[in-house]
Order: C-alpha cells, then sequence, then structure tokens
C-alpha cells in the first residue's frame, strides 16, 4: 500500500486535533498504520504545542474497590462423575 500524502499535508490536515488526540496517535496500535510521514507529523505536531507550553490533561481513571471477598460468601465443591475423571464445580452461597 503507498501512502501519497506528505508530512506537511498530514501537518495541516490535523492542525486542529486536540493535543490529548495527538498523544494518542503514539500509542503502538495506531503509529504505522497510516505511514511514516503521518507519524513524523505528529511527532512534530506534538513538540511544537509541548514547546508552547500546552499540556495533556490529566483524566482519573476510575478504579473498581472490592469490599469484601466474594469466595468468603460462597462455598466450593469439587464433584467427580461419570467414572472417566469427570469433575464439576458445584458453588454454594453460604447461609
Amino acid at each position: 500500500m503507498e501512502f501519497t500524502k506528505t508530512s506537511d499535508e498530514w501537518m495541516t490536515a490535523m492542525a486542529d486535533r486536540s493535543l490529548e488526540w495527538l498523544v494518542n496517535q503514539r500509542h503502538p496500535c495506531v503509529r504505522g498504520r497510516n505511514g511514516r510521514a503521518h507519524d513524523e507529523a505528529i511527532d512534530a505536531l506534538i513538540s511544537k504545542r509541548a514547546s508552547a507550553g500546552e499540556q495533556v490533561p490529566w483524566r482519573f481513571v476510575p478504579v473498581v474497590l472490592v469490599e469484601e471477598d466474594p469466595t468468603d460468601a460462597y462455598d466450593v465443591e469439587i464433584v467427580e462423575y461419570g467414572g472417566r475423571g469427570g469433575t464439576m464445580r458445584v458453588v454454594r452461597q453460604r447461609p
């Protein structure tokens, strides 16, 4: 696949994108998909905005807190069946 846009064309096309979006384009899953000129334009725009003092806003990533251990609420029993080594896991809630 041949890429036809130059680095300058990419820079004009992405000039209005946010810095956060530009930084996300550095992710390994995205990098290299649109060619080397795209990656060079991303790097140039990020360094240009960083030298101007712009920063990526910090986002709070929510974390799920588990208050009780789920294994305390259940009894787990391994039951053999079939005669050929079959086992089944039976989970019963504690009273």
